[in-house]
């Protein structure tokens, strides 16, 4: 007999019988692991081809599928989109750019924040209204932009323009032995001239970290508006609404408040874009145009030295005339750029919504600010070649640049004040009101800090000046009557309902203020890494061999190298953030590690209908009204599979842990606003402290994030900062402008395109064409997402039933395993993936202690209680749901497989096994391995039960009668 080859067509081979083309098509999306091609179809690497797509998106199919499997199976991969390469530089050019991912982490974690506030539902086409506290958070991303040109000025303009070159004018070359040697020709040059060159490198910088962000966006931007359809996302030009409309949201007077997903402009309207990016630009440049223009003023007027050393209104009006005719054009510069600061703050309020009647008025205003912008910054650089000889002048040069010392504190102040008024920004807290009480605490802090500033005079962290603690005690009590009014909100009728509702929500409704503490303490945190590494650098010499000319070429300095001291005093308190969080959770794992729980876990179902008896740790379908039940089992395999358990149990309290985090961070902050240490690197600096403690610590943290970073980067299969940055990258930008592009800009429009594609194919058997979306982890979130855009562009959806009448059913499925729809998402951003978005029973926050984080949710699962399942009609389970003829749902077509060995995996609408239509177990072993292995996260498809929940999906999506035979 001849052989059969595995190239020739079906229909030549002989005794093959040739089925009929699938109607179904299966198409699995990856979540967080990034899981190949080849692994999510099952086969070997070389056994998938691309149909489709690019390096950074793609759609993949097997070579050689089985010919009597019943549907069409993809891959699609979307994982390139958010590990953006070095390009030409290989390695060490990834290793740069993920480097450059950390740095604007903070700038993701404040997009983060805007999606965390109660965003409005009732959006008009084209427009987008960012709801309360928008404008404010606006402003907070200005101010995390303002902190890191702070500090890059601190080095470029204090450390290296200033400090590293003392009465280089007068005595000739004198420059920090660690510069290279090219430096010296700066030693030339008069200290105005200098310092205005030394400013391009803060302004080149923030370019580079904006071009780091914006590069990876314009890979694959352009092809949203083909693939989303209706209309192009672009600023100038708003999107045009769907004109089919569901007829499920026709239903019922929900059709006035749609989930946001189901917008069919959502993914294609710009939130936030060039004219927000321009107005950040004009902040930096006008910025450094009042560092320049100052230090111009000071540093020949005896008559301003004499008030900043001592502020009054008599020395500052005999300052003013003088140092109008000294240095007029500097005092013209530093006036136009005060005024442009207050400038963009304002017009970055104001922007804050989208009206696309103003857009392009908008743009063309910040880019005449922007313009301004420049113009000063070239006139105060060009004058400051004019300036006068300092050797011939009778006053010695300034040690320091002036601003600097006290900019990053008072931009700390303003923040940390914005992060806690956010704390009540869900929970109803009147803005103003806020504003008001935190406005009061940053100025007795000022006071505060100005008293115990002039009383510092020990080279030790010195105690509170008695001057300041009265300064200090209004600042903690302002500070306790807001954080008493975010807990009592709101008040009055229905308080009770919406204390009780808050319990739904992630961190009690608190989320945008955590999440802003968080971005404030790590772009501080990178801030102080910045300034006190690179001034241990320059001091390293005087450290090493304790010679103070050992840390300069030729003449010895007047003072050693003087630090910001807001930064110096942020690693001191850092130190106090970690002892104090590693006790935290040494209190709360050492009793958890030290023992077993038996957690209630779902019954498997091989085929989705038969209980599977050959598992060798039977499920406990739940606790009654006890707790978890400790085991007494000497069988080593069930101890691994409850040592599993409780690691991914310890691993899902994140959300308190990271609010008692949140909470750490804000006391540090305080902490930086309030103590006083000393900040010159002496040549004592290794016996200081202060400064041996800000150098350590901050040492220790880079070190780690380095290694982490460099990790992910040489294997070229992980992103940067791994699961935290696919989180942050989901959500489109809307918060910072130079924050991480959302790669879900093309991902939903992408998939949605190949499901309409699919379904509106113009063969016979079209309408029996179905479409089963299988979602792993985070691939589960951009699949809801996929399903509300294909909703919304009127391809597909539920029919008004009508008693008698025969109702299409919904002709997409959803099979979702490992997922966080319900624990995190449906927590943390409920206008997007609330229950009122799913449909599904919203869940608690998980406790700390006990043995079962998730105790009280699966307590009020088991017996009912707590909030229902929302039945509106355009909520997801609705969509996904046929109904009867006689106008009754029928079982939904959606499936969710989860384990209790998941760290990251969960049920998506109940705890309980009974009665639940859509969530089922897993086996908790890998099927495929030699060796016995316990599973966690991975390998869903691999398993009997993911199998039997295919079957049995695709068994409610179309009779067996449909299927080819």
């Amino acid at each position: 007999m001849v052989p059969v080859k595995a190239n020739v067509p079906l229909a030549l081979r002989p005794h093959v019988r040739v089925l009929p083309a699938p109607e179904t098509l299966e198409l699995r999306i990856h979540g967080i692991k990034n899981t190949t091609p080849a692994s999510m179809l099952g086969v070997a690497p070389k056994k998938v081809e691309r149909v489709d797509g690019d390096d950074l998106g793609a759609f993949w199919i097997e070579q050689e599928p089985p010919p009597d499997r019943r549907e069409r199976r993809e891959a699609y991969s979307w994982g390139g989109m958010t590990r953006s390469g070095g390009g030409p530089l290989a390695l060490i050019g990834t290793l740069f750019v993920h480097l450059g991912w950390v740095l604007i982490l903070p700038f993701g974690l404040c997009n983060v924040a805007y999606w965390t506030r109660r965003i409005p539902l009732n959006q008009e086409p084209g427009r987008w209204d960012g709801g309360r506290g928008a404008p404010v958070l606006r402003l907070f991303a200005l101010g995390l932009t303002l902190i890191y040109v702070t500090a890059l000025a601190s080095v470029s303009l204090d450390l290296i323009g200033v400090q590293c070159f003392p009465l280089s004018d007068s005595l000739g070359r004198t420059v920090c032995s660690q510069l290279p040697p090219f430096f010296d020709a700066l030693s030339d040059l008069t200290r105005g001239v200098r310092l205005a060159l030394l400013s391009l490198v803060p302004l080149a910088i923030m370019l580079l970290l904006y071009a780091l962000s914006h590069r990876a966006r314009v890979r694959y931007e352009p092809n949203i508006a083909k693939l989303a359809k209706p209309a192009e996302a672009d600023e100038e030009t708003p999107v045009a609404p769907a004109v089919a409309a569901t007829a499920i949201f026709e239903a019922s007077a929900a059709a006035a408040r749609p989930p946001l997903l189901a917008s069919a402009e959502f993914w294609v309207q710009a939130r936030i874009a060039a004219t927000t990016e321009r107005l950040h630009f004009s902040a930096v440049v006008f910025f450094l145009v009042t560092l320049l223009a100052g230090d111009r003023l000071f540093a020949g007027n005896l008559e301003l030295r004499g008030y900043a050393a001592n502020p009054s209104l008599q020395s500052g009006l005999l300052a003013l005339p003088v140092a109008i005719a000294t240095s007029p054009i500097a005092f013209a510069c530093l006036v136009v750029a005060a005024a442009g600061l207050l400038w963009v703050g304002i017009l970055i309020c104001i922007t804050s919504e989208t009206n696309p009647d103003r857009l392009l008025r908008r743009r063309r205003i910040s880019g005449w600010v922007l313009a301004l912008s420049g113009a000063v910054f070239l006139v105060v650089g060009i004058s400051s070649g004019f300036d006068p000889d300092p050797a011939a002048q009778p006053l010695d040069p300034l040690p320091t640049l002036l601003g600097l010392e006290a900019a990053p504190t008072l931009l700390v102040g303003i923040l940390l004040g914005l992060s806690v008024a956010a704390l009540g920004w869900r929970r109803g807290v009147p803005i103003w009101l806020s504003i008001v009480i935190m406005t009061g605490a940053l100025v007795c802090l000022v006071f505060g800090r100005a008293a115990s500033v002039s009383a510092t005079a020990t080279p030790v962290i010195s105690a509170i000046a008695a001057d300041a603690v009265p300064y200090y005690l209004g600042a903690a009590l302002l500070l306790a009557v807001e954080l008493v009014i975010v807990l009592v909100f709101p008040i009055g009728a229905g308080r009770a309902k919406r204390h009780a509702d808050f319990a739904y929500e992630g961190w009690r409704g608190m989320g945008p203020g955590v999440v802003m503490l968080l971005a404030l303490g790590v772009a501080m945190a990178l801030a102080s890494l910045v300034v006190v590494g690179f001034a241990a650098f320059l001091a390293m010499p005087l450290a090493g061999k304790l010679l103070r000319d050992d840390m300069f070429r030729a003449a010895p300095p007047p003072s050693p190298l003087i630090v910001p001291p807001a930064y110096v005093e942020f690693g001191v308190a850092l130190l106090g953030m970690l002892v104090v969080a590693l006790l935290f959770a040494a209190v709360i794992l050492v009793p958890l590690v030290t023992r077993l729980f038996r957690l209630s876990t779902p019954v498997l179902k091989r085929d989705g209908v038969t209980p599977d008896e050959r598992v060798k740790f039977s499920p406990l379908p739940g606790y009654g009204n006890d707790r978890p039940p400790i085991p007494q089992t000497f069988d080593r395999l069930e101890q691994r599979i409850l040592k599993a358990r409780r690691i991914a149990a310890l691993a899902q309290r994140g959300e308190p842990f990271v609010g008692i985090l949140a909470a750490i961070v804000g006391v540090g902050l305080v902490a930086t606003v309030i103590l006083r240490v000393p900040s010159d690197f002496t040549t004592t600096v290794v016996t200081i402290p202060a400064q041996s403690i800000a150098v350590g610590m901050l040492s220790a943290i880079a070190l780690a994030a380095f290694t982490a970073v460099a990790a992910n980067a040489l294997t070229n299969t992980e992103r940067p900062m791994g699961v935290l940055w696919d989180v942050i990258c989901f959500l489109p930008r809307a918060g910072h402008p130079f924050g991480p592009p959302c790669y879900s800009d093309r991902v939903v429009p992408e998939l949605n395109s190949r499901v309409r594609k699919w379904l509106e194919a113009t063969d016979t058997a079209s309408k029996r064409r179905r479409v089963v979306l299988s979602a792993h982890s985070l691939g589960a979130v951009l699949a809801v997402s996929t399903i509300f855009a294909n909703v919304s562009s009127g391809s597909t959806g539920a029919q008004p039933c009508v008693v008698g009448s025969k109702v299409p059913p919904p002709r997409i499925g959803l099979l979702t395993y490992g997922t966080q729809l319900r624990a995190y998402f449906g927590r943390f951003l409920p206008e997007l993936l609330g229950p009122e978005v799913l449909g599904t029973r919203p869940c608690q926050a998980p406790r700390l202690f006990g043995g079962d984080p998730w105790l009280r949710q699966v307590l009020d699962d088991e017996q009912e209680r707590g909030r229902p399942a929302p039945d509106g009609p355009g909520t997801l389970r609705a969509i996904l749901t046929p109904t009867t003829r006689r106008c009754r749902p029928a079982q939904p077509l959606w499936i969710n497989v989860w384990r209790r060995t998941d760290y990251l995996g969960f049920p998506v609408n109940s705890y309980r096994g009974r009665a639940n239509e859509i969530d089922r177990g897993a086996g908790e072993l890998e099927p495929t391995t030699y060796l016995v292995t316990v599973a966690s996260h991975g390998n869903y498809p691999d398993t009997a039960e993911y199998t039997g929940a295919v079957h049995d999906l695709l068994g409610r999506m179309m009779p067996p009668r449909h299927w080819p035979h």
